[in-house]
């Protein structure tokens, strides 16, 4: 298996847990690569017309993970807009992560996810239930790493 997490990471958050997911993987020896979109300009949470610069392909893996933040109660646009572009995904399998400032879920977490699934649906690829990381679950490792591990769990 090789896995590929594409995050889009303003404060450094989402890329934390990508990197935390990116070393449980290496740790079961799959290799996992983390990739962070970089978008051109000043982006907000109103944003539409957004420029990802040297976008990833997405070919050679055959497990993807998206992460990126909520931004006014939802997905960023910067991971939207990158997920809107992604094409065909058949025969991967595909699941979605979400790191946000609140400490509950339901502030923007689960439509963050919902949202992203969405867009995904139109892909091909197979949909595994993403996860949330409030502020509380990321700043303590031990509840970061369990979330990691349900992650690592759901695509093996």
């Amino acid at each position: 298996m090789k896995v590929g997490i594409i995050v889009h990471s303003k404060s450094g958050k989402t890329f934390l847990v990508a990197r935390a997911i990116a070393e449980k993987f290496s740790g079961k020896n799959i290799s996992a690569e983390v990739i962070r979109l970089k978008p051109q300009g000043e982006i907000h949470p109103g944003s539409k017309k957004i420029t990802i610069s040297e976008p990833p392909s997405l070919d050679s893996f055959d497990t993807i993970i998206f992460g990126g933040p909520v931004w006014a109660f939802n997905a960023s646009p910067v991971i939207t807009t990158f997920l809107k572009s992604t094409g065909n995904l058949n025969e991967k399998k595909l699941l979605c992560f979400i790191t946000m400032g609140f400490p509950i879920a339901f502030l923007g977490g689960k439509q963050a996810i919902n949202t992203m699934n969405k867009i995904l649906s139109k892909s091909g690829g197979t949909i595994f239930p993403g996860e949330v990381f409030t502020s509380l679950t990321i700043a303590n490792k031990q509840k970061r790493d369990t979330l990691v591990e349900q992650i690592i769990n759901k695509l093996q």
